[in-house]
């Protein structure tokens, strides 16, 4: 019951990202979806009553502001969407803490109906709306699929050893930092000295996350 309304989530999440940039560009809603992370976190700390030490809880803040920052002075032309974007993300996240609490399914089992009940709820909407099929489409959703998959697989099996309040700001400051990472590397992209600080300020609040 859990993988297939964390299903819908996914979905749904997917789409409403997806609106996000079409009206309030790439940058703003990147940087929402991410501080999105604050949901689960703070469900971590008040409803299962994890434990956060300082130098943690700084870490999280700074990686909170960087990714505001990432957001710059642009300021939203439909507030609506940005505020149901940020509820989503945070939403469908906390399902994964949730059945690492309560369920005794094995994670695999889990992601198998999460991603299978998505792909069915999307089929249906294809479907509905009629849209044409192409195998690119199938291939590129594959090439972004698998990955992702496995990435919450690998997620959800770190939150047996790792507090969620520290799991969560890690991953999504991870994404990040090998966003940066594999622009200046392999695009050869030049950075400017907004984008180094906030770098620089994921990079110091992922190091404070690890501090005991």
């Amino acid at each position: 019951t859990t993988g297939a309304l964390t299903g819908i989530f996914l979905l749904v999440n997917f789409l409403v990202y997806q609106k996000n940039i079409k009206f309030n560009g790439m940058a703003l809603s990147v940087s929402v979806m991410r501080s999105a992370l604050l949901i689960p976190t703070l469900m971590a700390l008040l409803v299962f009553k994890e434990q956060l030490f300082f130098f943690n809880g700084l870490g999280i803040v700074i990686i909170l502001a960087s990714f505001l920052f990432m957001g710059g002075n642009r300021h939203p032309k439909n507030l609506l969407w940005i505020i149901f974007l940020f509820s989503i993300s945070g939403m469908t996240d906390s399902f994964f803490k949730i059945h690492n609490v309560y369920s005794q399914n094995p994670e695999a089992l889990f992601l198998f109906y999460a991603f299978g009940s998505a792909f069915l709820y999307n089929t249906i909407l294809v479907l509905l709306r009629r849209v044409t099929f192409s195998p690119k489409y199938l291939f590129y959703g594959l090439l972004l699929g698998l990955p992702n998959q496995l990435t919450a697989l690998f997620f959800m099996k770190a939150l047996k050893t790792i507090p969620a309040s520290v799991a969560y700001p890690c991953v999504a400051s991870g994404v990040v930092l090998f966003s940066f990472l594999t622009d200046r590397f392999i695009w050869k992209t030049t950075f400017t000295g907004k984008q180094k600080l906030l770098f620089l300020m994921i990079f110091l609040g992922v190091i404070l996350l690890n501090l005991r």
